[in-house]
C-alpha cells in the first residue's frame, strides 16, 4: 500500500514526508518521482542514496528539486 501511495500526487505532503527513507527502495523510487513530495523529504531520499546516481537522477528530475535550484 505504501508504494501506491507514494506514487500518487494526491497523497498528502504529511504522508508522503511520513513514509521518506523508511519503506524499500520502490518505495523511495516511487516518492523520488512524485511531484508532491516535500523539499524536506526529497532532502532525506538524496541523503539515503548519495552513491546512487540513478535515485540520484529521479531526484533532480522530480518539479520540487528543479523549482527549488
Amino acid at each position: 500500500m505504501d508504494r501506491r501511495l507514494a506514487s500518487n500526487p494526491r497523497t498528502p505532503t504529511e504522508l508522503l514526508g511520513s513514509f521518506a527513507g523508511r519503506g524499500d527502495r520502490q518505495t523511495d523510487q516511487n516518492l523520488a518521482r512524485n511531484p508532491s513530495l516535500p523539499l524536506a523529504s526529497l532532502k532525506v531520499l538524496r541523503d539515503r542514496y548519495p552513491d546512487d546516481p540513478g535515485m540520484q537522477a529521479m531526484l533532480d528530475g522530480n518539479p520540487v528539486s528543479t523549482d527549488r535550484h
